[in-house]
């Protein structure tokens, strides 16, 4: 919601539709980013028989450029007011570890990929049975087409037949989420070594987990 003479901040939790209104008496325009915004007019009928009109920003599609400063610039007959509202996208992210095969013995690496999420800062997090485990790496976050961010979190280690049965989980917290986002990864190891004829498997389970 926008007010006249102002400041209030608007937030869209997802990228998605956006809509900006605001009540006058009188003539009215919008300025998204100080150029003139798309507007669309209702005409209501005032008490006093005055006419009162809404002026509406209107964005089929909401993306990070949106983000920013909007201005409404109010007339009516020689005064003149504005009013301010910032607007601030949240995009929340999407949680993804692929399946692939590990055996015992071999170093092999836990991939969780973080994506499309907006703005760039992103806690990410590689557990064991509910331990937070040190040593994971991070990739630098890459910017997509529509401003939102990627990343993922590596974490590399042997596997052992006695880590047959540990639960591995990916635990994201974004400021998008209502609750942190987790995945977890349960290992079935089979063989001892990659020389073996029989490999080791590793379970995935594809829920999603909120704490």
């Amino acid at each position: 919601m926008a007010t006249v003479g102002g400041k209030m901040d608007a937030w869209a939790l997802r990228l998605g539709a956006l809509l900006l209104p605001l009540l006058f008496l009188g003539t009215a325009g919008w300025l998204t980013h100080a150029l003139p915004g798309l507007l669309e007019d209702k005409r209501l009928a005032s008490a006093r028989q005055a006419e009162i009109f809404t002026k509406q920003i209107q964005r089929l599609q909401v993306t990070v450029p949106d983000e920013g400063l909007y201005r409404c610039v109010v007339g009516y007959g020689t005064q003149q007011h504005h009013g301010e509202t910032i607007l601030h996208l949240l995009a929340a992210p999407t949680l993804c570890i692929p399946r692939k095969p590990v055996v015992a013995d071999a170093e092999t690496s836990l991939l969780c990929h973080v994506g499309r999420f907006y703005p760039e800062d992103v806690d990410v997090a590689w557990l064991r049975d509910g331990q937070v485990l040190k040593g994971p790496t991070r990739s630098s976050p890459q910017r997509n087409a529509d401003g939102t961010f990627n990343l993922t979190l590596t974490y590399t280690f042997t596997p052992t037949r006695s880590d047959t049965g540990s639960v591995f989980s990916c635990h994201v917290h974004h400021e998008a989420l209502e609750q942190p986002l987790q995945e977890d990864v349960s290992l079935d190891i089979r063989g001892e070594s990659p020389h073996q004829d029989l490999p080791a498997a590793l379970t995935l389970d594809t829920g999603e987990l909120r704490l």
